[in-house]
């Protein structure tokens, strides 16, 4: 299936709430990191309780004038008017030229951002023009609003005085002009003695009525005289406190410090959690044991949780050094779906219009929902004669760094814990590091063992003692310049040495990087695919899957390690405490036999009394185990062996006489 189609199925998976939760319990760094910076920043940016009160500090002043009485009438007209010079004057007002006389009275740099900080109302029914500001600092406000109003009224009236200087200027030259015209018209007429000239007459009676309305004119202005102001002021600015400078009727947020933390971290997980599900939707590495098997198409056997980082870095065997972990559990469940397989599962690719193993008709096994997706292969399962059958175990991942070594060496041991040998051999030819879980020096090993080239070598004869009795090592042994020939000849060693084991485990390279594992499937009974939680990604998946398809590859499943959580993983063994038991009443008589009283039952506590713990403890090992055979003898069971319960139960708690 190409990558497209892995990543709808996975987004068709990712729809579920259980997948979102999980999404953000991987990364819920992301959430941490929102809250601190939203707690940070909240810090930072609230004033404290003194910057709060100064700022709750808001006044308001405002000047008002007004048209006079006499201008405002009372008529429809007399409104009308005074309507339009309210218009006009608020214009006026507004003009750039008052805010610089405002900016130079006031030696301000900036007259535009002045002019901002004043409101001018028109209130056309009082017939008044309101002059407003607002602002934290009470002394300076009303000296701007004071000063903006009466530049505005100056600069109206300077404007009315020039109209009326303009207006005496054109009656006074016009009255000059006229009373020339006339002059000479009079002058005409008297040079002509016979009175004929009608038309001097009628021009003459013109100008003289002319210059009668220019006279009138002018004596109107010289009677009005020069303009005054149009406007009275009604009331002078005088600083106002409103209250608070955000009361606006809408969401406040809370003013005190802890009721914006709050507020903050709420607004901040909100945010980390839908940068949490941006981030997984992207993501394309597998993290969950239902997104790997949707990607592998293969059943995971087991969850292994994530190794303690100082575990890791001690090359530490969990499940023997280790045994009551979760990690021991999670490889102690793969080797029971090995062992306990009733088939065996062959990757097949699929081909049109065959509906069975083979092309016949007999059907498949179907398949488990989760694994619904249209891979280009798909599972078949062959019938399994005997368990003994299943021998050489292939261990394989995707990429590197995935835990292919880990889970070889602890599927080995979990092999032996249940009384198997176990021959491991270190297949990966350009990593090698079998021999440091092991504590084993790489001396001769599998290249030198294929470099001999005798038709009757196996295996075993490379093989090194490890400090557990039942696996046996077979290193890498001396680095080889062409690894490729030498896997080549390791498969026909694998098949010799199967009769002398019981188990044989080959930890190999990458498969999607090297062909090495591709070589020696063919040899393999059963081969375990590991995948790493948070580091595989649906693209490896589906080529991995593909790749063992067209081997057909005995592939029993994944191998999923890095799990976090505890789902899926048994919980690890704890003790209760033995309480002790309650003394018997002192008159208890068996009905049965009257004459004797019933003995006080031998609890835990009468049991320890009588016997040390180190006897308790070995007499009910011996319960379990049966009498313990003779001394040297073959037949004796690999549990029956005081060196083996020393070795793999470290932490049981058993104590024991010296």
């Amino acid at each position: 299936m190409p990558r497209r189609d892995a990543q709808v199925a996975r987004t068709e998976y990712l729809l579920q709430p259980s997948d979102y939760l999980s999404a953000l319990r991987r990364r819920y760094w992301v959430l941490v990191l929102a809250a601190v910076a939203a707690v940070v920043v909240t810090i930072l940016v609230t004033p404290s309780d003194a910057a709060r009160a100064q700022s709750r500090q808001h006044f308001v002043a405002e000047h008002i004038i007004s048209l006079p009485p006499t201008a405002a009438g009372g008529d429809a007209d007399a409104l009308t008017a005074r309507n339009t010079l309210l218009a006009a004057a608020s214009r006026l007002f507004h003009s750039p030229e008052v805010a610089r006389r405002v900016a130079e009275e006031l030696e301000r740099p900036d007259p535009t951002t002045l002019a901002k900080r004043v409101e001018i109302k028109v209130n056309k029914k009082l017939g008044t023009i309101t002059f407003s500001a607002s602002s934290r600092k009470k002394g300076e406000l009303a000296a701007v609003v004071d000063t903006f109003a009466d530049k505005a009224v100056d600069y109206d009236l300077e404007l009315a005085t020039e109209a009326y200087q303009r207006d005496v200027d054109e009656a006074a030259a016009q009255l000059d002009s006229l009373t020339g015209q006339l002059n000479e018209i009079d002058t005409q007429l008297s040079a002509d003695q016979g009175g004929g000239n009608a038309s001097l007459k009628a021009r003459r009676e013109a100008l003289v009525a002319e210059l009668t309305a220019t006279v009138r004119r002018q004596t109107d202005l010289e009677i009005k005289g020069p303009p005054e102001s149009r406007f009275v002021t009604v009331s002078e600015a005088k600083p106002v406190a409103v209250g608070t400078a955000g009361d606006s009727g809408g969401f406040k947020p809370p003013e005190g410090r802890r009721g914006r933390l709050v507020l903050a971290v709420a607004l901040a997980m909100v945010l980390g959690g839908a940068v949490v599900l941006v981030l997984d939707r992207f993501d394309s590495r597998l993290h969950t044991k239902q997104a790997a098997e949707q990607a592998f198409g293969l059943p995971v056997l087991t969850e292994v949780p994530v190794t303690p980082r100082r575990r890791r870095r001690q090359w530490a065997v969990e499940t023997a050094s280790n045994p009551l972990s979760r990690v021991a559990e999670a490889y102690r469940k793969l080797r029971s779906a090995i062992v306990l397989a009733q088939a065996v599962p062959r990757l097949r690719p699929v081909r049109a219009g065959a509906s069975g193993a083979d092309g016949d008709q007999s059907p498949a096994p179907p398949k488990p929902e989760r694994m619904a997706g249209e891979h280009a292969y798909e599972l078949r399962f062959e019938p399994l004669v005997d368990a003994k059958d299943l021998k050489l175990i292939l261990v394989t991942s995707p990429r590197p760094s995935e835990g292919r070594s880990t889970t070889a060496v602890n599927l080995a041991a979990s092999f032996a814990e249940a009384g198997r040998s176990v021959l491991v051999v270190d297949a990966d030819l350009r990593r090698p590091n079998l021999d440091d879980y092991f504590g084993v020096d790489p001396a001769r090993g599998l290249s030198d063992v294929v470099a001999d080239r005798r038709p009757a070598s196996v295996l075993g004869e490379a093989a090194q003692p490890t400090g557990h009795r039942l696996i046996r090592l077979v290193s890498s042994g001396t680095p080889a310049d062409n690894p490729a020939g030498i896997i080549t000849g390791a498969r026909e060693l694998l098949l010799r040495t199967r009769a002398v084991t019981d188990v044989i485990i080959v930890d190999t390279p990458p498969a999607l990087l090297y062909n090495d594992a591709a070589e020696l499937v063919p040899a393999a009974d059963a081969v375990v695919v590991v995948a790493r939680a948070g580091r595989t990604t649906a693209d490896d998946a589906e080529r991995m899957g593909e790749l063992l398809a067209r081997l057909g590859a005995p592939v029993f499943g994944v191998a999923l390690l890095g799990v976090r959580g505890r789902r899926g993983v048994a919980p690890p063994l704890r003790r209760r405490r033995r309480r002790k038991a309650a003394p018997p009443p002192p008159d208890v008589v068996d009905e049965a036999f009257p004459e004797a009283p019933v003995d006080a039952p031998a609890g835990a506590g009468a049991l320890l009394a009588d016997h040390p713990p180190e006897t308790v403890a070995e007499s009910a090992l011996a319960d379990e185990k049966g009498p313990p055979p003779e001394t040297g003898s073959s037949d004796r069971r690999p549990w029956q062996q005081p060196s083996f319960w020393r070795r793999w139960q470290p932490h049981s708690g058993i104590r024991r006489s010296p």
